[in-house]
């Protein structure tokens, strides 16, 4: 008895103990956000941190943070994540692949900025047993190389004299021409790799062309077109890795590897004329064979390069100061190229940019083109040298060489538009962009650029030294416009995108070296009533320069500058390990020289996208002086900007103005580093700050948006709170209207119009571990869906559908005549707004009576859609559904279900998010869940975007071999990109049925599909077949 009695009252006290010790755990937490609230009066609007933080160094030891004065924040331990631990020197903190230059198929490569002596490496995808993004840290996919030179291995070799002439080789900064345009057939031109033999073994050879410059000092010029051959005997050619110098007109060097003999040449001057110039640069070309053993194996190496006889080419004279970063476009007929400022041209649609000292101005990045029917990597037709700008009006980039004006289809989707800057407005042909650093995609689709150039220095933020070296804040950062990467092309309709994410992990130009790394206090945080500092370490804004450690400080197989940027595209994603992870449908893995990032385009494409909004600075180019433009990053610290946020809707300018900018006004800070979102980048507001998205409608000026308010619309926005669950009511969007969003505390949706109370809605608990609804220093999304009249409204939660809401009156007119603004926040002393970090805003116009796809309402909250069996016992930390949300669960599970057959094996669906690192759920979670529950969940992300390509049963989709492409001409998903209008690629027309147009010969391809050829040597252990012919197909579409 004494024992039941024991053990009833040892429950009792536990029991009350756990109450106890829970609600001390609310009143903590309670407490800790009204000393939060005490900042907005106490220190400014500095923000809080951020409930992530991650390293913002990239490739040296992991800091982190540091915090001033107190190392004890408010904030929990298990509230603050630290993302990556401590990593040594030497080595990239992620995966990575570094920018280097390849050949059309990615699989041989030479660093970006090439070289007199060049490394040729391989690219071995097959190195990976799991997905790329999360495979060890480091440059692991590529190899040592074969460090060859190449003017060892050329016909003419200009040094000290070349014919006659003394000439200063560029040194660095040449370019590997390939020519083998993407998605061909093999009868093309050049068509690499190509079967070949070498020692006895199956090999891949390639035809290639390299691509360098030298300057011409004043006075001169020659042409190298008279050249007189010999041959002598040689003993062990193969070994024999260098020219020998004869004298300073003949080079004596290896011919093949095979043979016995060596060439020598002689070069002799054709003619000179006088320049009034100090120098000028002239482009040379030679035919380069490779030879790599092994192919497409985890033991492929480039064996062999050999220069072809007589092969050597050169281009006209062009007065610039140097070439810097050179890169082409698979075919081979365009390239691309930063010649640095300093130099004044004038530039004439007849003559391109021709020096102009006296009356030019200062350009940075430059095409060179051939026309459409010259043969590629031919420098010799290269006739003028033209600005970015000028692309969407040049004949020579037509796409046929008899069409003429502005509609004639482009070969390159790059300029298939008027380029814009980042606020919409066009930038004039002839005018220079403001950018440096660029790149082009091999199909000429897409360019990138940097923009940016604020200074740690001049910011305002306080900072100190990572190290604790003499002068470590001295001269630790460089002022030029070396970073902040923005792209444009076909997929932004030629708009200036600033990327956001980890690609521009700092706005400042900090460099390399570890002793000139900063801790930048950016966050404050309450403690007793006093206001203390967090410093968070940054670096790598810039290579190290001028430092004998330069090795020491730069990771295995780098690129050598954090400035550079390319990316492998969709050339490997018939690889599993190597396709994309995200929830978008057109991503591509970008590289710079200091990260690896996927980069979504969905929203960029979409043609509905009336706001999306990352949280990042508008980019505005304008003038710094009467001979540079600037693209102006306005996040109001850089000189004279304003603080504009983003809007990168870019498709959609075709059917709606669209918000140039958001402006931030009151309390708030547009972030200088990747921190503050779910994603890179946040917005930090106050209850005293608002960001203001304003658009008109009017008759005459505007008739775009004259039927906005006929439409259904979806808008998103993240949101980690920091304010207190209780009964006050905080604004979180607003409208010209008088409409208002609230939240009350954190647990009820308030639906206003003029003050009037129209509905409210309890929100559902979100937090599963501590059962809190809207989860107080986490990330929760937010979505709402209208319908056209405005009589309800659809809830999504973390991206599933939670509740309609109605109203007895019409709430929220998107189209007011006159000026209309769409508000996050508030000014008003009245309607105090939310407090915390927000990010990701998005509003999108939809068609008719359309509503959201839930798959895509999923995508918006960073996550996607999957089937599960609720009798399973598998559990898992993404697939967490409390008993106190069932109702919520079945309002969405029915919604889902009405999408899919009525013999789907399960009903009941989940929106898998991870809001607990900066990558965010991905593909292979979902994977690993479907192999890890034997089935019970399954992804329906295909079945519910793409259901035309399930042909026989509804596990299995089916773009099938041997079978032509699914009709999805009524496809609401491709609709959203697709239009009448649109360029070739992007019309309706690119999604019929074509009877017979088997998909391996179908030129289509959607944009994470892999290349439709695959050439060279076949890949060992694949599942290889063959068309039943190579016809070439038409391209009536």
């Amino acid at each position: 008895m004494r024992k039941i009695l024991f053990f009833l009252s040892f429950i009792f006290l536990t029991s009350t103990l756990l109450v106890f010790l829970n609600f001390r755990i609310k009143q903590d937490e309670f407490a800790c956000a009204n000393l939060d609230e005490q900042m907005d009066n106490t220190i400014g609007h500095s923000p809080e941190p951020p409930s992530l933080i991650w390293d913002l160094q990239m490739v040296m030891k992991n800091h982190l943070f540091t915090e001033r004065d107190d190392r004890e924040i408010c904030q929990r331990s298990e509230d603050l994540s630290v993302v990556d631990g401590n990593k040594t020197r030497q080595e990239h903190h992620r995966p990575h692949i570094p920018p280097f230059r390849t050949t059309s198929d990615g699989r041989v490569t030479i660093g970006t900025a090439g070289g007199i002596k060049p490394h040729f490496r391989t690219v071995k995808p097959e190195l990976l047993n799991k997905p790329f993004i999360k495979s060890e840290n480091g440059s692991h996919l590529i190899d040592s190389g074969s460090f060859r030179g190449i003017f060892d291995l050329m016909s003419v070799y200009p040094w000290r004299t070349f014919g006659g002439v003394p000439v200063r080789l560029e040194p660095g900064h040449s370019a590997i021409c390939d020519g083998t345009p993407l998605n061909n057939l093999p009868n093309s031109t050049r068509s690499n790799p190509y079967q070949c033999v070498h020692n006895g073994s199956p090999a891949d050879c390639y035809d290639l062309t390299y691509v360098f410059s030298a300057k011409i000092p004043s006075g001169l010029d020659h042409s190298l077109v008279d050249m007189k051959t010999n041959k002598i005997a040689v003993n062990n050619p193969a070994l024999a890795d260098h020219f020998e110098r004869v004298d300073y007109d003949f080079r004596i060097g290896p011919q093949s590897p095979n043979v016995r003999t060596r060439s020598i040449y002689q070069a002799k001057e054709k003619h000179f004329f006088a320049h009034p110039d100090n120098y000028k640069f002239q482009f040379y070309s030679v035919d380069l064979k490779v030879i790599v053993s092994n192919p497409k194996t985890v033991d492929a190496r480039v064996e062999w390069v050999e220069a072809v006889d007589d092969s050597l080419k050169q281009s006209r004279t062009f007065k610039i100061n140097v070439i810097k970063e050179p890169v082409f476009t698979a075919d081979g007929r365009l390239m691309i190229t930063r010649i640095g400022k300093n130099v004044k041209h004038r530039w004439s649609v007849q003559d391109g940019l021709t020096w102009s000292p006296n009356n030019g101005s200062e350009y940075e990045n430059v095409y060179f083109a051939a026309g459409p029917d010259d043969n590629p990597c031919d420098v010799s037709k290269w006739e003028t040298m033209q600005p970015f700008s000028y692309a969407y009006l040049d004949p020579k980039l037509n796409r046929f060489a008899n069409c003429s004006g502005p509609k004639c289809e482009k070969r390159y989707g790059f300029a298939a538009y008027p380029l814009r800057d980042g606020e919409n407005n066009i930038i004039p042909a002839g005018v220079d962009m403001g950018g440096s650093y660029p790149w082009i995609s091999k199909s000429g689709a897409m360019v990138a650029f940097t923009l940016q150039e604020s200074e740690l220095a001049k910011s305002g933020l306080p900072y100190s030294c990572v190290s604790n070296e003499e002068n470590c804040n001295k001269n630790f950062e460089f002022a030029n416009v070396g970073r902040g990467f923005a792209m444009a092309g076909l997929w932004t309709k030629g708009k200036a995108v600033y990327i956001d994410g980890l690609i521009n992990h700092i706005d400042f130009g900090l460099r390399g070296e570890e002793r000139f790394h900063q801790y930048a206090y950016l966050y404050d945080y309450m403690k007793d009533g006093q206001a203390k500092s967090l410093g968070v370490a940054i670096g790598n804004g810039r290579m190290p320069k001028g430092t004998k450690d330069k090795d020491y400080y730069t990771p295995l197989h780098s690129a050598g500058n954090v400035n550079f940027i390319d990316s492998l595209e969709n050339l490997f994603n018939d690889q599993p390990f190597m396709k994309p992870q995200g929830f978008a449908d057109v991503i591509w893995q970008m590289n710079t020289g200091a990260v690896s990032s996927e980069v979504y385009f969905d929203d960029y494409l979409n043609l509905n996208t009336f706001i999306s909004s990352p949280m990042t600075a508008s980019t505005k180019l304008s003038p710094r002086n009467e001979t540079v433009n600037i693209m102006r990053y306005q996040n109001g610290v850089i000189e004279d900007t304003q603080k504009h946020l983003a809007n990168d809707a870019a498709a959609s300018l075709d059917h709606w103005e669209v918000p140039k900018a958001g402006e931030l006004k009151g309390r708030g800070r547009i972030e200088p580093v990747a921190l503050g979102g779910v994603h890179g980048r946040g917005l930090w507001l106050t209850s005293q700050g608002q960001v203001d998205y304003s658009y008109k409608v009017d008759s005459k000026d505007n008739v775009k948006n004259l039927d906005l308010k006929n439409h259904p619309i979806y808008m998103g926005i993240f949101l980690d709170p920091r304010f207190s669950n209780d009964n006050k009511p905080r604004t979180l969007l607003q409208f010209s209207d008088g409409s208002h969003i609230k939240l009350q505390g954190r647990h009820t949706f308030v639906f206003e119009r003029n003050g009037e109370v129209l509905a409210s809605e309890k929100v559902p608990y979100l937090d599963y571990n501590n059962e809190q609804r809207l989860p107080y220093k986490k990330w929760s999304h937010l979505g709402f869906s209208f319908n056209p009249n405005r009589t309800f409204i659809k809830i999504y939660l973390n991206g599933l559908f939670y509740k309609n809401v109605h109203f007895s009156k019409r709430f929220f007119n998107f189209g007011l005549n006159g000026a209309n603004t769409i508000s996050i926040g508030s000014l008003s002393p009245k309607h105090p707004g939310i407090r915390g970090w927000v990010d990701e805003f998005k509003v999108f116009i939809l068609k008719g009576e359309d509503k959201i796809n839930p798959e895509i309402a999923c995508n918006q909250a960073r996550g996607s859609l999957v089937s599960w069996n609720p009798k399973s016992e598998f559990n898992h930390k993404l697939i967490r559904i409390p008993k106190r949300n069932a109702a919520f669960f079945t309002r969405s599970d029915r919604q889902i279900a009405n999408l899919l057959p009525d013999n789907y094996l399960n009903k009941n669906f989940f929106c898998v998010t991870d809001y607990t690192s900066e990558r965010g759920a991905t593909k292979n979670d979902l994977a690993q869940l479907e192999l890890a529950s034997s089935g019970q969940i399954l992804s329906v992300r295909d079945r519910l975007l793409f259901p035309e390509s399930f042909r026989h049963d509804y596990l299995q989709a089916g773009l099938t071999f041997n079978h032509p492409r699914p009709d999805s001409t009524n496809n609401k998903f491709c609709l959203s990109c697709h239009g009448d209008q649109e360029v070739r690629t992007l019309s309706t027309r690119a999604l019929r049925y074509i009877e017979g147009r088997t998909i391996q010969l179908d030129m289509r391809r959607q944009p994470t599909q892999p290349p439709r050829v695959l050439r060279g040597q076949l890949p060992q252990g694949r599942n290889i077949r063959f068309p039943d012919a190579w016809d070439r197909p038409g391209e009536d579409w």
